[in-house]
Order: C-alpha cells, then sequence, then structure tokens
C-alpha cells in the first residue's frame, strides 16, 4: 500500500544523498589541493 511511496521515498534519498556525498568527497579534494598550494608557498 504505502510501501511504494515510501521506498519510492528512500531511493530518492538514498540518490540525493550519493550525489552530496559525491560533490562533497570533490569539493574537499581541490580544497585540500589549494590549501595544500598555498602551505607549500608559504614555505
Amino acid at each position: 500500500m504505502a510501501t511504494h511511496g515510501l521506498l519510492g521515498m528512500a531511493v530518492a534519498a538514498a540518490g540525493l544523498f550519493w550525489m552530496l556525498f559525491a560533490c562533497a568527497s570533490e569539493t574537499k579534494e581541490q580544497f585540500d589541493r589549494a590549501l595544500a598550494r598555498e602551505s607549500g608557498e608559504e614555505e
């Protein structure tokens, strides 16, 4: 009955979290690279 809607919501939430996680890890990678570049210039 309501299981289908619940399942759809769960799948949508999982996809949303996956996109957020992928974007966050990519942004963190760029941030770490920029941070390493800045700290390298200071030395």
